[in-house]
This record gives C-alpha cells, sequence and structure tokens, in this order.
C-alpha cells in the first residue's frame, strides 16, 4: 500500500468553524444543539415546526445542531 498525504481539509459542523474545532468538540463530547429561534429560521418558528414527524417542509425537533452564519438558498433543491 502507498501512502498517502492529507494536503488539505474543510468541513462545515454545528459548533465548528474548522476541522480542529470540530475534533476538539469531539475529543469533550461537547453537545453543540441549540434550540430553534426566529433569527436561525428567519420567520416564526410556529410556521417550521410541526412535532408529528413525517410533515412535509417541517422541522419535528426543537433542538438541533444548526450551522450559524452560512448562506443558503433552500429553493434550489425542491
Amino acid at each position: 500500500m502507498e501512502p498517502i498525504a492529507v494536503v488539505g481539509m474543510g468541513c462545515l459542523f454545528p459548533g465548528a468553524d474548522s476541522p480542529q474545532a470540530y475534533f476538539d468538540n469531539l475529543l469533550a463530547n461537547k453537545d453543540v444543539a441549540s434550540p430553534l429561534t426566529e433569527d436561525l429560521l428567519g420567520g416564526p418558528v410556529s410556521r417550521y415546526f410541526d412535532s408529528r414527524m413525517g410533515k412535509e417542509d417541517k422541522i419535528c425537533y426543537h433542538t438541533n445542531g444548526y450551522i450559524r452564519d452560512y448562506s443558503f438558498d433552500p429553493t434550489g433543491y425542491k
């Protein structure tokens, strides 16, 4: 087997802005989950939340791992 070198790595995980921060969170067993808020959703939580699992276009959990400060356009994925 030939040796390989990892030249670079990128990642985007809740509570971590770098691969090192991600691995530090794992090693520390850090809980990075946070509650749903209007600023995360860009509107009232009730518009997106439904506790019944499987409801189309709804989130069924109040606490999740959110990636903050990231621009994403969900309309490209319908």
